[in-house]
């Protein structure tokens, strides 16, 4: 992303001086209306190219927070966290972005203890794994601005003697843009769960 110039040259689709100078570009909608580039950029009529010089269009910061969950019971120690992925300011209608999420999971060998790593969109689960072993990776999804979409770990080990033998990490490894202006930053960067 790049910022329009100071001064010289601008177009509302295209300009000699390149993409860097074409209003269309920096809004990121495509219009080839000047009202409608002008609104969409956050001004107020009357509308002129001139608002344009030195335009860069904001981010808006996707983060892990808002913790759903926290809590320890059942048969075994089994503790859990979830947080969501949230955007400051909230994603506008039709913008989407690609969330690459990433995972590390110990367990120590022998204790009997399990973690598993999950992601929901919508309350529906579309990524677990569950693992008796340690082990890392990550997994990308698109996410629109009508989505919900949560992150949580769970790690589970035979007793409470047993503090600190199972746990895990997830986290955001990254944030493309698909249609909007988003990057990752601000907030908790992850969800974090260890038992004891």
């Amino acid at each position: 992303m790049c910022a329009m110039p100071a001064s010289g040259c601008l177009g509302i689709k295209t300009c000699p001086q390149g993409a860097c100078s074409s209003i269309s570009t920096a809004v990121g909608t495509g219009s080839g209306s000047l009202s409608a580039l002008s609104v969409s950029a956050g001004k107020s009529a009357p509308h002129a190219m001139s608002e344009f010089y030195s335009y860069t269009r904001p981010w808006k910061c996707i983060y892990v927070g808002g913790i759903l969950s926290s809590g320890c019971g059942g048969a075994l120690l089994s503790v859990y966290q979830a947080g969501c992925l949230v955007s400051t300011p909230a994603l506008s209608a039709g913008e989407c972005y690609c969330a690459c999420i990433g995972y590390s999971i110990s367990v120590y060998a022998g204790n009997g203890g399990s973690v598993a790593a999950y992601i929901n969109c919508n309350s529906v689960n579309i990524f677990c794994r569950l693992t008796t072993t340690n082990c890392t990776g990550s997994v990308s999804f698109p996410i629109k601005n009508t989505d919900t979409f949560q992150i949580g770990i769970c790690a589970n080990t035979p007793s409470c003697a047993c503090a600190g033998c199972a746990g895990g990490d997830m986290y955001i490894n990254t944030i493309t843009s698909i249609s909007g202006n988003e990057c990752y930053g601000g907030g908790c960067t992850g969800v974090h769960t260890f038992t004891g």
